[in-house]
């Protein structure tokens, strides 16, 4: 009984330390990072991969507000990892309607969902 307790108030404490008043930086529909990552490689915000990750290479060479425009139209939400070598802070939340994007220059250089 004890330890149902602690978990939970530990589950609760976890909860409330991750939420910042309903706002989701990492889902932010402007796509603007949202880190203090001084700019770096644009591959440095790629994320390593993931056996559950599906890979959305027809994405990759399109400018960003195409890609917002057509997967937007499909249902999707879109999420920037890392724009122009800034990363944004992500976690690996396995949203099945989210496109997640690293662009360079406009331009996508890596896409993939779940």
């Amino acid at each position: 009984m004890r330890m149902r307790i602690v978990t939970l108030l530990l589950g609760i404490s976890l909860l409330t330390s991750c939420t910042d008043g309903g706002a989701d930086p990492t889902n932010d529909p402007s796509g603007t990072p949202t880190s203090v990552t001084a700019p770096g490689d644009a591959s440095d915000c790629i994320p390593s991969e993931s056996s559950h990750m599906e890979s959305r290479e027809d994405l990759v060479g399109q400018s960003l507000g195409d890609v917002r425009a057509a997967e937007t139209a499909a249902g999707h939400d879109i999420r920037v990892l890392g724009e122009d070598g800034v990363c944004a802070d992500a976690h690996d939340d396995l949203n099945p309607n989210r496109v997640n994007v690293v662009v360079q220059d406009g331009k996508v250089i890596w896409a993939s969902m779940y």
